[in-house]
């Protein structure tokens, strides 16, 4: 699969992360202080984000390669209006549309467009699905936000990291960090990091709440000249 292609599969995934940031923890009861703080910041993160039944978010996305030791920089904006319509627009041109259980993408390096359903009973698209799909590390899953140079130059102080694994520990990403502010509740950065050692973060740079989107958000028709593929239906990647 081209890098472009590679980049749209990335995106789906951690940026559905991205809107509720969080992990299975509703059925596990906290048994020591250190559950109850993620359970609590776990728990605050989701109400915030799903309080919001329409949003708007900027982010810079760093995808690191490393069987090319190399790293392609870019900026986008996700929409989102509850309960189904996610859209994601890149400086580039690209853009992924969902609506419901259907998924449009095109990308204008490879001139592709494409077309795939989603399977809404287990796509991690749906953030109840997510929940389920991810738990904090074993040990010390939440920590005062380091100097890891896979983040950026801001600076860490007041946040947190919360680091989580997939409960299928096949499944890609492996391991998610997720920087917080736990002041607000706000997610800063979402760190993706596969088991080849390959990484995608997002920074967020930019969230607003709005009351609708602009006409044409949510819309994604075949550009003319662009090459029509039919995915595989979608069900959790």
């Amino acid at each position: 699969m081209s890098t472009d292609g590679n980049r749209t599969i990335l995106l789906l995934l951690s940026l559905a992360m991205l809107q509720v940031a969080s992990v299975a923890l509703a059925d596990e009861a906290a048994t020591t202080q250190s559950d109850a703080e993620v359970l609590r910041l776990t728990d605050a993160i989701v109400s915030r984000y799903e309080s919001f039944g329409a949003f708007s978010m900027d982010f810079v996305q760093t995808s690191y390669w490393s069987l090319a030791d190399s790293a392609f920089v870019t900026k986008g904006s996700l929409h989102v209006k509850r309960p189904n319509h996610i859209a994601v627009s890149y400086a580039d041109g690209g853009r992924i549309v969902i609506l419901g259980d259907s998924l449009r993408a095109y990308t204008p390096a490879t001139k592709q467009f494409y077309v795939a359903g989603i399977d809404t009973a287990s796509s991690v698209i749906d953030p109840a699905r997510l929940l389920r799909a991810y738990r904090p590390e074993a040990s010390d899953p939440l920590r005062a936000a380091g100097d890891d140079p896979r983040f950026g130059p801001e600076t860490a102080r007041g946040l947190l990291d919360l680091s989580l694994r997939p409960h299928d520990r096949l499944s890609e990403p492996s391991r998610l960090v997720v920087r917080v502010d736990p002041r607000t509740n706000r997610v800063r950065s979402i760190l993706a990091i596969s088991s080849g050692n390959d990484w995608t973060r997002y920074d967020i740079v930019a969230e607003r709440v709005v009351p609708t989107h602009p006409s044409g958000t949510f819309e994604l028709l075949r550009p003319e000249g662009a090459e029509a593929v039919t995915a595989m239906p979608f069900g959790g990647f």
